[in-house]
């Protein structure tokens, strides 16, 4: 199967019964992925915090659950990538046994962070459709207020409060900020995880505007202003550069589909608004004066604009070249996958920490070796370029979503985290919710574009049914029809 090939829509035209059942169990299974990556952290923290190590691993199960549905109905298909990653990953599992560090459990983890959950990323494509993903945004809006509320209360507390503890109920374990502030983690267990979530409910944010009557627009409005205080308060410079690549898209979704250049002016008037009204209030000043404390600190603050985006271009790059720098250092065939996660520092020291690279490409050279990591980094790799083909295609129909959520996780796909449970889970369902957004195609008013060209009975030349839905039927004389 080609990497650009995709198959048909869950719930298309001839899908048997027993096809649709079997669509409807994983399309539950993923939703329960979805819920367990929300409510880890509170297990991990507050409710379960004795069970805190076993429950990093909560979503495997689920795995497996989709991936027995899935092969036992013929769902899961041998996509050239999975079969890579399944070739690299028992190869990566048996050099970390006979020469690396020799660790069953290190080994078995690193095969959960690095492996296990990437093919799922292709089962929820296949399955879910636009109107499942849809439904994923509006859950990821209305958590936005709570989350807010949450990371307000943690960023006001002491960092030794209970709202403040992190894996296992550990106190003054989170992240500084500045100030004596930490950074807010919301219901995750450490900031990353918020950030990631952050960056995903931007996505919808911005959909929402584009493309009006998916959301209600005083709803995003509200959600926007939860988005604006929690990113004041996160202290936090992935949170900033995550969603600042969603808004960029706009201008690569213009590039295949002028019409999204109308529509994110006017989304410019109730952003603009919203904003003036969390600027006004006390919590937005409290955390840009620690926001600019950490900037402060890290140099940041003093930047010019041309040295701000020459820093963030080097953090970025620096994620990759890191790889090449760890060649020097690597064996053949690695230390060992797990070896430089932090529960596998845990398991072979005793110690939290990283025992190789803290950036990830660095990481996976040291694990793997030059042998293994490069046709993993390749798979990774490999995955973005899809992604970004189906969103940039999707783009030219007028479905801007897929773009938008390609925007969320393809940094992240590249050079994501995958030792942290939380960053590995919101990239898996990002990227197959990207897929996923353009299956099932339609208008986002599915009224007008029924209206759209009725008037003569054809659409204007080189327009999708989704311009049509915006741009109008074509008038009289119009030469774009010539």
């Amino acid at each position: 199967m080609r990497p650009n090939t995709l198959p048909p829509p869950a719930g298309a035209v001839g899908e048997d019964s027993h096809t649709g059942l079997t669509h409807g169990l994983i399309r539950s299974l993923i939703w329960l992925y979805f819920i367990l990556i929300i409510v880890e952290g509170p297990l991990r923290k507050w409710i379960l915090p004795e069970l805190a190590n076993q429950l990093i691993l909560v979503r495997d199960p689920v795995v497996f659950m989709i991936y027995a549905v899935a092969l036992g109905s013929g769902v899961f298909r041998m996509h050239w990538i999975t079969l890579l990653l399944m070739v690299v990953g028992a190869a990566s599992l048996a050099a970390a046994m006979l020469a690396g560090h020799g660790n069953p459990g290190v080994a078995l983890y690193g095969l959960d962070s690095n492996f296990l959950h990437l093919p799922l990323i292709f089962i929820i494509g296949d399955v879910m459709t636009r109107r499942d993903v849809l439904k994923v945004g509006r859950w990821i809006l209305v958590l936005t207020i709570p989350m807010a509320v949450l990371m307000v209360m943690q960023f006001r507390s002491h960092p030794n409060a209970y709202v403040n503890v992190g894996p296992g109920g550990a106190v003054g374990s989170q992240m500084a900020a500045a100030l004596g502030k930490i950074r807010p983690p919301g219901l995750f267990t450490f900031v990353t995880g918020s950030a990631m979530f952050l960056t995903l409910a931007s996505a919808f944010v911005v959909f929402g505007f584009l493309e009006r009557k998916i959301y209600n627009r005083l709803f995003l409005c509200l959600c926007s202003l939860a988005l604006i205080l929690s990113v004041m308060v996160s202290s936090s410079r992935l949170v900033l550069g995550g969603i600042s690549v969603v808004f960029l898209m706009i201008g690569v979704i213009g590039l295949y589909n002028r019409v999204v250049i109308r529509s994110a002016l006017a989304m410019l008037v109730p952003l603009g608004m919203v904003f003036l009204v969390a600027a006004s209030l006390d919590i937005f000043h409290e955390g840009k004066v620690v926001f600019e404390a950490r900037l402060e600190n890290t140099g940041d603050s003093s930047a010019t604009l041309v040295q701000t985006a020459s820093s963030w271009s080097e953090r970025v790059l620096g994620d990759f070249i890191a790889g090449f720098s760890a060649l020097e250092s690597a064996p053949a065939l690695g230390r060992g996958i797990g070896y430089g996660t932090n529960v596998g520092a845990r398991l072979l020291t005793g110690n939290v920490g990283f025992l190789a690279n803290e950036r990830e490409w660095g990481r996976i050279v040291i694990e793997m070796g030059p042998i293994l990591a490069a046709p993993y980094l390749l798979a990774r790799v490999a995955i973005v370029l899809l992604l970004f083909q189906r969103a940039a295609q999707s783009a030219g129909r007028g479905n801007f979503l897929p773009m938008l959520l390609f925007g969320s996780c393809g940094l992240g796909m590249m050079n994501g985290q995958f030792g942290v449970a939380a960053t590995l889970g919101f990239i898996v369902l990002q990227a197959g919710l990207c897929l996923a957004a353009s299956h099932g195609e339609a208008p986002p008013s599915p009224e007008t574009a029924g209206k759209a060209g009725s008037a003569t009975g054809k659409r204007h030349r080189g327009r999708s049914v989704y311009a049509e839905a915006m741009l109008g039927p074509p008038k009289a004389g119009d030469d774009s029809e010539r």
